[in-house]
């Protein structure tokens, strides 16, 4: 007998976490933090099943929704191999042992529910990163006698990777979370229509469903529009950015930005982001992964110097980072994402007061977070137990999401053999998006299904 139970981001978008059980072995495919005020509770739960139990885990990429709860995996008794591709395993490292510092000085300075115990530790962390096992996209990897995968590129991010497996002679695919056709910096999803891949169930994020992106040089033109409109009026100019890849493709559009003069040389790009300066490293050191077409990748100064400019500053300490939060006339660049820590709370402090000012969000904004609140237009937000104002502008621009569109999407399962196709389960999306997507596949004659949160489903 073949289950799956969903465990996360279903009907949700985040805490990606699937438990696969054939015969006594099970397994998970990812095992994500949930994200927002509306489901982080769900991270002090127990494990719905005993992690003990669990022989091995399957991670598709290294974003917190997907690899964020691995270390509470081993703070409840599993002591499995982690299997993903080499950059995720790299990307991990910095994510996870992050994540437990942030957790314990939140810990330590009372900033949660007495009743409840602290997710994780930096141990936990390390005791996660030590069980990492790389394995190259298109390898192979036979667990035991009847379980076998293999990772596909999924675009999205550096490392990410769709995930094939075969149980038992059944063909499952994970998709984990899509790029975009026209992905940034790395190669794009694997496309092999012409000899297409037979599978029984897809397992697929439809978080973009029924949503056509804006173009990415439309997104790029409107940015660097936005920055020059600010700058012009004496402002600043505040992105709140994700360390993994958003930080990076922001970083590469202002150099040529700066190159070709489409903004002024007297502006300076301030970087203020420890973990999204260790993931920028990470990026120039993997440039194997990168879109060769867009790439000379054979020039060794290129690669060097692949997101560095004259205008960039990094600040690595706190003390520079302060320092640089006093400037005008700036970029400031700094993680979280979501405006839910990190150094961005304080250039939010700072500029979210003056209308002069411009936030610009790149990324999505999940339900609950400080981001949606800003974007939402309230007037005034408490960031770090003060009421700020809201008078700067606040713009979002759609077209540098890393997930894919509705139409990416159609076409990342174009690469499937429709005929042979059992189901398509649809997860990694709010309601609305996974029904407009399920609209799209049954007019196509595509049998889908939206499943519920802890819902198992029998496999024939």
């Amino acid at each position: 007998m073949l289950n799956i139970t969903f465990l996360g981001a279903t009907e949700t978008v985040t805490g990606s976490c699937y438990l696969v059980q054939y015969g006594k072995t099970k397994f998970l495919i990812d095992c994500g933090l949930f994200q927002g005020e509306d489901v982080y509770k769900r991270n002090f739960d127990n494990f719905e099943f005993n992690p003990s139990e669990i022989d091995f885990v399957v991670l598709t990429h290294a974003h917190m929704d997907h690899s964020g709860l691995l270390p509470k995996l081993f703070r409840k008794g599993f002591t499995g191999k982690i299997y993903t591709t080499p950059p995720t395993t790299q990307l991990v490292e910095i994510l996870l042992l992050d994540a437990a510092k942030i957790q314990e000085s939140n810990f330590s300075r009372g900033d949660h529910d007495s009743n409840v115990d602290i997710i994780y530790t930096t141990f936990d962390s390390l005791n996660a990163i030590a069980n990492l096992v790389s394995v190259d996209f298109d390898e192979e990897i036979n667990v035991s006698q009847d379980i076998k995968f293999t990772f596909r590129k999924a675009g999205h991010i550096l490392g990410a990777a769709s995930v094939f497996l075969t149980i038992d002679g059944k063909r499952i695919v994970f998709s984990g979370d899509l790029g975009r056709v026209d992905e940034a910096i790395i190669e794009s999803f694997i496309n092999i229509q012409d000899n297409q891949f037979n599978a029984d169930y897809v397992i697929m994020e439809s978080l973009y469903g029924g949503v056509v992106h804006q173009t990415r040089p439309d997104a790029t033109k409107e940015l660097i529009n936005l920055i020059n409109e600010t700058i012009g009026r004496g402002g600043n100019v505040v992105i709140p950015s994700f360390a993994v890849h958003k930080t990076q493709e922001i970083l590469e559009i202002l150099k040529v930005a700066f190159a070709k003069n489409l903004i002024d040389q007297e502006v300076q790009v301030i970087l203020d982001s420890p973990l999204a300066i260790k993931a920028t490293g990470i990026y120039s050191n993997n440039t194997t992964f990168f879109d060769p077409v867009k790439y000379n990748l054979t020039d060794a100064q290129i690669v060097r110097n692949i997101f560095n400019f004259p205008n960039l500053k990094i600040t690595r300490t706190h003390k520079q980072s302060l320092k640089s939060s006093n400037k005008i006339k700036s970029i400031f660049i700094a993680g979280s994402g979501m405006a839910e820590g990190g150094r961005v709370i304080r250039h939010l402090i700072n500029n979210l007061p003056h209308k002069n000012n411009m936030v610009i969000f790149v990324g999505y904004q999940a339900e609950g977070t400080k981001g949606r609140e800003i974007l939402e237009g309230q007037q005034e937000i408490k960031l770090d137990r003060k009421r700020v104002k809201i008078n700067a502008d606040i713009k979002r621009i759609e077209g540098f999401s890393s997930h894919g569109d509705h139409q990416d999407l159609l076409e990342w399962l174009k690469n499937f053999n429709q005929t042979s196709l059992k189901k398509v389960f649809l997860t990694h999306a709010d309601p609305d998006r996974s029904e407009a997507f399920k609209t799209a596949l049954d007019e196509k004659g595509i049998n889908s299904y939206i499943p519920k949160w802890k819902e198992v489903v029998e496999l024939d």
